[in-house]
């Protein structure tokens, strides 16, 4: 008897020690629309007085950082090569279809032609082709979804490149490519950009935890969602661990003295 709840005390602790999954957001999870254009201009002028005020270097670099980042959006746009635009077009089949943004940021349309994409932002792409169409169209009635293509890395079951709605959360844009691998740990992911980090584990951390999507975090086409491992045990630690606890619960149990 005494021996068999030995082993179930055992057992607990060392259980205890190793089982902690980290756990996935659902995908019904509601999300924030994209970014408006008066929006990232509210984050320039948050994170300029932020950095301005920085009491340490490291808390002005990530001010900086943001600035620059979203600084970029509105000069350039959401859109790069390579992404795609989901388009529906009313009572027109030849424009209802998937299209890819091809060189110079343009979209090319059948019996259109190139249509610039530079300095678009997702918020702004269905009224922004309206107005387009609108040159070859009467009264056109648009729906436009932007897919933005990014990588998925590391630890995941299906790494590779995939596009992926920049309103989606980030914890389901590693599900798209299969979830997380036996070693994958959601908490050592990162972002990558050019083979730099943007966005450390840590800090990211935080931001899958409060629902961050793609473009909250401002991922353009080309950027990694890398997933870590997790971190390995020494199982001779936890076993010799594990013998010293069950030694402890004996001598209490069986009146033997180990110190």
């Amino acid at each position: 008897m005494k021996m068999r709840l030995i082993g179930r005390m055992m057992t607990a602790c060392v259980c205890t020690v190793v089982l902690a999954a980290p756990a996935v957001q659902g995908q019904n999870r509601e999300v924030a629309p994209f970014a408006t254009r008066s929006a990232l201009q509210a984050r320039v002028a948050s994170a300029d007085a932020a950095a301005r005020n920085a009491s340490n270097r490291k808390e002005w670099a990530d001010n900086v950082a943001d600035l620059n980042s979203v600084r970029e959006r509105l000069r350039d746009g959401d859109f790069n090569v390579g992404d795609r635009v989901v388009l529906r077009v009313a009572n027109v089949p030849t424009l209802t279809d998937t299209f890819t943004v091809r060189g110079g940021r343009v979209l090319e349309l059948p019996d259109i032609g190139p249509i610039p994409l530079k300095g678009v932002l997702w918020s702004e792409l269905t009224p922004y082709l309206t107005t387009q169409l609108a040159k070859y169209i009467i009264e056109p009635s648009v729906e436009a979804h932007p897919l933005v293509r990014v990588s998925v890395a590391g630890a995941v079951s299906k790494p590779g490149f995939y596009a992926i709605r920049p309103d989606m959360l980030v914890s389901d844009a590693i599900m798209s490519a299969g979830g997380l691998s036996e070693k994958g740990n959601l908490d050592a992911t990162s972002i990558r950009r050019n083979g730099k980090e943007l966005w450390t584990a840590k800090h990211l951390r935080e931001e899958i935890a409060a629902g961050a999507t793609v473009d909250k975090l401002d991922l353009r086409a080309g950027d990694e969602i890398y997933v870590g491992e997790q971190t390995k045990r020494d199982w001779s630690d936890i076993l010799r661990t594990g013998a010293y606890v069950g030694a402890v619960i004996a001598s209490v149990y069986g009146g033997t003295r180990i110190f």
